[in-house]
């Protein structure tokens, strides 16, 4: 499973712009990918992403970034040498492989993400349901996110502004940790495993 994050200028892949690119191996969690890229001409920034994830304005227009193209030709090289591809995440199929997808259409790269992924909320969601915990509803529709997962996990908040290759990191321990009830990354011993996840 490749654990995959990316920032952008936007929620809107036909506007927006796509900023980095984050992921790394569950099978082999020191094999990890990062990039970051310029927007393409004609993109638009929305003030409101960049201050989730820190970019600057001249940053994601620098030309002494590479492109897009580019970034997206370099996080493919990396993902065909992985055994195995399916990708998991935060809200993954809803965003990040949509986003992603649409980006390599409109550069013309032969990118492929299968829309068949492993969502952290549902992982946490499932957990929940079997700890017989409250679930964060909003007029009947979960709003967990990240915020409730990782206490739940036994792990800090993530550091902000938020950052494609630490968000994959983050969403691999909380993932390990609520599938196998173990720790999966050395950054994150001395975060013990709660008692409700242990493996028995």
């Amino acid at each position: 499973m490749i654990i995959l994050d990316i920032e952008t200028t936007g929620l809107n892949a036909q506007h927006h712009g796509l900023l980095s690119i984050g992921a790394i191996d569950f099978v082999n969690p020191q094999d990890r990918f990062y990039g970051e890229c310029r927007i393409r001409r004609g993109e638009t920034i929305d003030p409101y992403a960049l201050q989730i994830n820190g970019f600057e304005q001249q940053e994601a227009t620098s030309p002494t970034k590479q492109s897009t193209k580019n970034l997206l030709l370099e996080f493919k090289d990396w993902l065909d040498q992985r055994p195995i591809k399916v990708i998991g995440g935060m809200h993954i199929a809803a965003f990040d492989v949509p986003f992603l997808l649409a980006k390599a259409e409109q550069c013309s790269v032969q990118l492929t993400l299968h829309r068949r992924s492993i969502d952290l909320h549902s992982i946490a969601y499932a957990k929940m349901l079997q700890l017989k915990r409250v679930i964060p509803l909003t007029d009947g529709w979960s709003v967990m996110d990240t915020d409730q997962i990782y206490p739940l996990c036994g792990l800090p908040p993530e550091s902000k502004p938020h950052h494609s290759l630490k968000g994959a990191i983050w969403e691999a321990e909380a993932l390990s940790r609520l599938i196998y009830g173990r720790i999966l990354l050395k950054e994150f011993t001395r975060y013990p495993i709660p008692p409700h996840l242990r493996a028995k």
